[in-house]
């Protein structure tokens, strides 16, 4: 016996493939955005007049969609995986109510109609990337659960 019984055989294993990946600097800079965001979404909401059943839901659904992203960029896993995995489609139809339903018919959210102009694209904008980022969060890092 000339092998030392204390250290463990090598092995052709990748070191990267142990690793998750982080994600990118671009995403970090969507978190600090949605930071501001929902700072101003925490500070304004008491200012609104109208709040009912739909404002609070989408305050809800706002805010658990950032602490999912949260999540995400610092890769920490945050209640159970399943949880993320049925929130990403209620948010997805959440977000398709807020975005095409009540505009389309003109049901006010917040006290007022959301007007089609450029504040209404980053909100789109905004939407579809919470929405990726938490598809890639519930689905793609499996690592981290």
């Amino acid at each position: 016996m000339t092998e030392d019984p204390f250290r463990p055989p090598n092995s052709d294993v990748d070191d990267k493939a142990k690793k998750t990946p982080h994600p990118s600097a671009a995403w970090r800079v969507f978190f600090g955005f949605n930071c501001l965001l929902i700072t101003l979404n925490i500070l304004f909401i008491p200012l609104v007049e109208a709040v009912g059943f739909f404002e609070i839901i989408d305050f809800t659904f706002t805010n658990l969609a950032f602490v999912g992203l949260y999540g995400f960029i610092f890769l920490k896993p945050i209640g159970k995986v399943v949880f993320w995995r049925y929130f990403f489609y209620a948010a997805i139809v959440e977000n398709f109510l807020v975005l095409v339903v009540f505009p389309l018919f003109k049901i006010p959210i917040y006290g007022q109609q959301l007007p089609f102009d450029w504040w209404y694209l980053v909100s789109v904008v905004n939407t579809f990337f919470t929405l990726v980022a938490l598809n890639i969060y519930a689905y793609k890092i499996r690592s981290i659960w």
